[in-house]
């Protein structure tokens, strides 16, 4: 039985892929797309503070935006894979501002420059963050340079396009290890790609 967040994860990534597919050459196919979540941790922090009463400015589940970046990219990787035409490699990514004191400690993540008060943090770990103020993930394709999907949640009236560029940027970077996975995938079905000049052949066809 799916509950609602999982039903609301599944909205978001079909509208992203909407935008990466060419549903031109797939007029009569439907495509069934399941994503397991093996882990996300990320939601237990949240989920502990709902049980002790102190939600604080945390403000939801940022967790499940993290999931929601990871399945993005892994949606994309498998409709690669099966050959389905898209017009580039779809991409989530994930960013989020993090409300800075003196007391605050520094959890992993790379940091940017961001409005007084608050850091702007590419990926984060929402169980290393207790002061999350908003985040964003957004359905990223590089070669278009267009957005397909984008959800933001938390405080978010201002240093909107900061955060967005963040998000963008954390796919741009998840986007290299998706082309080299898609690129050793392709090598191991056709054996020939790998020979030389083969996959310049290749690039000059397309």
């Amino acid at each position: 039985m799916r509950d609602q967040s999982e039903r609301d994860l599944g909205q978001h990534l079909e509208t992203a892929l909407r935008g990466a597919i060419i549903g031109e050459r797939w007029i009569k196919c439907a495509f069934a797309i399941t994503v397991t979540v093996l882990e996300g941790e990320e939601d237990c922090w949240w989920l502990e503070q709902v049980a002790n009463g102190n939600e604080g400015t945390s403000g939801g589940a940022w967790g499940i935006m993290a999931v929601l970046a990871g399945c993005i990219t892994v949606a994309s990787a498998a409709i690669i894979d099966a050959g389905i035409d898209c017009v580039g490699l779809l991409v989530g990514g994930f960013a989020g501002s993090v409300g800075t004191s003196k007391t605050s400690a520094k959890g992993k993540g790379t940091t940017s420059e961001g409005n007084e008060g608050q850091q702007l943090l590419l990926d984060p770990c929402p169980s290393e963050h207790n002061n999350l103020q908003s985040a964003c993930v957004v359905g990223y394709l590089e070669e278009r340079d267009e957005v397909t999907e984008i959800w933001m949640q938390g405080n978010i009236e201002t240093d909107v396009q900061n955060l967005v560029d963040r998000a963008v940027e954390a796919a741009v970077i998840t986007r290299k290890v998706l082309a080299e996975a898609v690129t050793e995938s392709a090598s191991a079905k056709f054996p020939e790609l790998r020979d030389t000049g083969a996959s310049e052949d290749v690039d000059m066809a397309g």
